[in-house]
């Protein structure tokens, strides 16, 4: 009852932004509805969007974002919330191809975050993702991925170790790849993707090394999904993914399992203005140590992009997994989730967005249950096609059966954004 609550909360908010938007629709400028088959953070705006340089078939796009934050509570404690300023560095490198044919698209970034009260909740991570599709026919085309990535914990995350003096520092390797082939309205196609965690070793408060190679090891997913065209608007399709992982944990941690999800659902577009998908299904994941309970639950996947008026789009979300976890005794966490949030367009080059967002997690084999609430507002503003400043609010909680698990946290924060 209580996560039907927090959606209806949520969602109501976003109604009643969204009646008051309806209202002023009759004075928007007849221009706007030019623009409104774009949700309103991806339209085009010339006037402010960056411009990018050019080097033969390559567009670049580099930026940096800094930020303040004051958060409220950086180690997410129940009963020692500790305040501190928070800085925050992103320089990012966005590279995209203007072929003819066929596309690719590369993102260099990093992320820097200072905690001015305690040095050693500071975080470094740097990343680098590609993409790409290979038109090898008109119906015929094969799509790929690259992923690679060097993460840092923060000392607050649920799946770090206690005593850590720091966040836990890992490497994040992968890549995909699909193809899909379409015959009048059936298309089927097929993806593949792997996925390499190596984790290092932390120090603990109490002196020596944390080890953490226990949670080293592989990930491979393969995806078949099957679609058809009802008509133009609707498109129903089933989709089964197998996974099988394989970590480095042996003996009574050995976390190994192999498991699957089928989903069977709708994609529509009803109107250009209006579109998304929503599934339901089931998810098994089987454990190879028989101490490890099995999970096999219903599952759903959802979305909706909704733009009533040129200058609103509401977006609602939701997603059931299992996730991996660490704590003693479970075998995995089922996590569902539903997200809602308002885009709404005071000016061009102003746009308010409040969103909210309620998970709720169970650890199997453990009596555990969490519920996290995340309410918040964002504001940005586009000052022209080099500048760009911004503000966020954004109130957490988490109430957990979990003795000592429960915080609540206020972070606020302003950035500004330079990019080319």
């Amino acid at each position: 009852m209580k996560f039907i609550g927090y959606f209806l909360s949520g969602t109501s908010i976003l109604t009643i932004m969204a009646g008051v938007t309806l209202a002023q629709e009759a004075v928007v400028a007849e221009d706007l509805f030019d623009d409104a088959e774009f949700p309103v953070r991806e339209r085009p705006r010339p006037d402010y969007d960056p411009v990018g340089g050019r080097i033969g078939p390559w567009f670049l796009y580099p930026s940096l974002t800094a930020e303040i934050q004051f958060d409220s509570n950086t180690a997410n404690s129940e009963t020692n919330a500790k305040s501190s300023l928070i800085s925050i560095f992103q320089p990012r490198l966005i590279v995209q191809s203007d072929f003819g044919r066929h596309s690719m698209n590369l993102e260099l970034g990093a992320d820097f975050r200072l905690v001015h009260a305690n040095s050693n909740a500071n975080t470094f991570s740097a990343f680098s993702h590609s993409n790409g599709r290979i038109d090898i026919l008109n119906d015929i085309a094969v799509t790929y991925a690259t992923i690679s990535e060097a993460n840092q914990e923060e000392l607050s995350d649920t799946e770090a170790p206690g005593s850590a003096k720091k966040g836990v520092r890992h490497m994040l390797y992968g890549g995909d790849i699909g193809i899909s082939k379409s015959f009048n309205r059936l298309t089927l196609s097929t993806s593949g993707s792997i996925r390499i965690f190596d984790y290092k070793d932390v120090k603990s408060n109490t002196g020596g090394n944390l080890d953490q190679d226990f949670r080293d090891g592989k990930e491979y997913r393969l995806l078949g999904k099957l679609s058809y065209l009802l008509n133009p608007e609707y498109t129903a399709f089933v989709s089964f993914e197998g996974n099988l992982k394989n970590w480095a944990a042996t003996g009574a941690a050995k976390r190994d399992s192999k498991g699957y999800e089928v989903l069977t659902g709708v994609e529509f577009s009803i109107t250009r203005l209006l579109f998304g998908s929503a599934s339901v299904g089931y998810l098994h994941q089987k454990y190879d140590l028989a101490t490890l309970k099995d999970i096999h639950t219903f599952s759903y996947a959802a979305g909706l992009t909704w733009t009533p008026t040129p200058i609103a789009t509401i977006n609602l979300t939701g997603r059931r997994l299992i996730e991996e976890s660490t704590q003693t005794g479970s075998s995995g966490k089922i996590s569902s989730s539903v997200t809602s949030s308002l885009d709404y367009e005071l000016r061009r080059n102003l746009i308010v967005s409040p969103n909210f967002s309620f998970t709720f997690d169970q650890f199997k084999g453990s009596s555990r249950e969490d519920r996290t609430v995340n309410v918040g507002i964002r504001t940005d503003y586009f000052i022209n096609q080099n500048f760009k400043v911004g503000a966020n609010y954004n109130y957490s909680t988490r109430q957990s059966n979990n003795t000592g698990s429960d915080y609540r946290k206020h972070v606020v924060g302003l950035y500004v954004k330079v990019e080319y």
